[in-house]
């Protein structure tokens, strides 16, 4: 069994190099996928009426009851 495994990790070790290219590309793929996707979505028409949107918060809505009790069982239950 132990030779078994010997054999596998002789077979494994010279492939370093591929094993770096693939951390290198899992690592930066996902930030380069969505810095892609946000330039997308900025240049979207009518992007710049959800981003407004999205930074001018609406506090009159803090003061209904149902958004305070959501926010009360969400905070009890997790």
């Amino acid at each position: 069994m132990i030779a078994i495994a010997d054999l596998g990790y002789s077979r494994l070790k010279p492939s370093g190099m591929v094993d770096c290219q693939v951390t290198w590309f899992t690592a930066l793929f996902p930030y380069v996928l969505m810095f892609i996707l946000l330039i997308r979505g900025v240049t979207l028409p009518g992007s710049k009426d959800g981003i407004v949107y999205y930074l001018s918060p609406d506090f009159s809505k803090l003061s209904q009851s149902t958004v305070s009790l959501c926010c009360i069982h969400k905070v009890t239950v997790t």
